[in-house]
């Protein structure tokens, strides 16, 4: 992925946001944050929504959010932002009504991020059967990966 990183145009707004896709998927949601400045595309905002989050910047990802919305960024496509939001303002239970319809339909689409938070908010609700249930999709989805099968193994601890 640097490879790639590396050939990208930093002029082109398509590979900027190319760029942005590749840096936060490495885990470097600031580097994701400068590949975007300036840039305010919907698709735009909701890559800046994702990086903001990702360094728990709730205002700025509520903004970028807001503005991805107006933009016409599909419903679909802002739910798991919108519910991993409500996680980090400390609203469980509206990120949980967000994110475990998500999760219930396991489409094609669905990212194992978005089945974390659910398990993350099913534990702030004391709900310890649904978030283990909502941590093994989240395993599943991402092949057996640390975060997911670290809280599984701990709610299934003796």
């Amino acid at each position: 992925a640097l490879a790639v990183i590396a050939r990208l145009d930093a002029a082109d707004p398509h590979a900027r946001r190319l760029r942005a896709t590749l840096h936060l998927r490495l885990g470097e949601p600031a580097a994701a944050q400068a590949a975007l400045a300036g840039l305010h595309a919907p698709a735009d905002e909701l890559l800046s929504a994702q990086a903001a989050l990702a360094l728990g910047d709730a205002a700025a990802a509520g903004a970028a959010l807001s503005a991805a919305r107006n933009g016409g960024v599909a419903e679909a496509e802002l739910l798991p932002v919108e519910g991993a939001l409500a996680l980090l303002t400390g609203d469980a239970r509206r990120g949980r009504d967000l994110l475990a319809g998500l999760v219930a339909r396991r489409d094609t689409t669905l990212r194992w991020t978005t089945a974390f938070d659910l398990g993350l908010c099913e534990l702030q609700l004391g709900d310890l059967d649904a978030a283990r249930g909502a941590f093994a999709v989240a395993n599943t989805l991402c092949g057996g990966c640390a975060p997911a099968q670290r809280n599984l193994d701990a709610l299934s601890a003796p």
